[in-house]
């Protein structure tokens, strides 16, 4: 599989943070498996107001082109406030930024190479609004 994720937090304020990490070849199995889960999070959490996203690919070598459409149509849920993209190379920062693009969301996200900073900006304020 290539990807492991991690039962959501609940900050404060009742957002809840989802961490994912990619890791190896991401196919279209993989995507549906990742959406799948990532959908049973959400309906786990139905009663938090926003869902906060850390995608870790430090470990992704690549991803296949049905599951970067797969994972853009699942990317397009106004669920998700905020978008961490941590570490990859620069062709996965550039498939990520492209997937991103397509569902609309790229005001959504923003790219980070160590986890203390992704985490921060994750965690801070609901009412802060995310800058690109």
């Amino acid at each position: 599989m290539g990807y492991t994720s991690s039962n959501p937090t609940e900050l404060v304020d009742g957002t809840l943070l989802v961490k994912l990490e990619l890791r190896g070849i991401l196919d279209a199995d993989d995507a549906r498996a990742l959406v799948t889960d990532l959908r049973r999070v959400l309906q786990k959490g139905a009663g938090a107001r926003k869902v906060r996203l850390l995608m870790d690919q430090r470990q992704q070598q690549t991803i296949t082109a049905e599951a970067r459409r797969i994972l853009s149509d699942e990317t397009r849920n106004p669920t998700y406030e905020r978008i961490a993209v941590l570490g990859g190379s620069v062709f996965m920062r550039t498939v990520s930024k492209f997937i991103l693009r397509a569902a609309g969301e790229s005001h959504k996200a923003r790219f980070f190479s160590d986890l203390p900073a992704a985490l921060g900006w994750l965690q801070e304020a609901s009412d802060s609004t995310p800058q690109p």
